[in-house]
């Protein structure tokens, strides 16, 4: 299986742009679990519920064991940073988590798109979204995590996305051809 996480700071596109890619590449998807969980809960939440988002996606994950190809809306490194930068801290579970999954590639979606208003989003400043972005960088070489950054608005988003994975994914993307 190739995995790959699509990750980034809050209204950077990525659920948008994982069911695109999902479409065209005719590959299974995980949603954004903590959208449906706090969603449910009217944007209430805990630190101690940030484990439990954390669990809810890699079993979102875990659930696509036969899939050739899986695209992963959100990952655990997401719900680390939102924990960091939330209460100044993360759980060891968040943390060991987010350590043992691993994707064969991360797509980060950079802050060029416009803030869109949305009630379950904290951080809409320029300010917040341009810190949240470099610490997702951070973590990302800290780890030594193979990611290339996508940018541009609607298609050339799209485009820009699979012209990463098709540097990375040669065999996976010649019917795009």
């Amino acid at each position: 299986m190739i995995r790959i996480a699509i990750v980034g700071p809050e209204s950077t596109g990525k659920s948008d742009l994982t069911k695109a890619l999902a479409k065209i590449l005719d590959c299974a998807f995980t949603e954004e679990m903590a959208r449906k969980y706090l969603t449910a809960r009217e944007g209430k939440y805990t630190e101690q519920d940030l484990s439990i988002l954390a669990q809810l996606q890699c079993d979102a994950e875990d659930a696509y064991q036969d899939a050739k190809i899986l695209l992963c809306d959100t990952t655990t490194l997401v719900i680390k940073i939102w924990s960091d930068v939330k209460y100044g801290r993360c759980s060891k579970e968040i943390t060991d988590l987010y350590l043992q999954r691993k994707y064969d590639y991360t797509l980060l979606t950079d802050i060029d798109l416009p803030w869109s208003d949305d009630p379950l989003r904290e951080h809409p400043s320029l300010d917040d979204r341009k810190m949240l972005m470099d610490l997702y960088k951070i973590e990302l070489t800290a780890h030594r995590i193979n990611y290339g950054i996508v940018q541009g608005l609607g298609d050339e988003r799209i485009n820009n996305a699979l012209n990463l994975i098709k540097t990375q994914f040669p065999q996976i993307t010649a019917s795009l051809l």
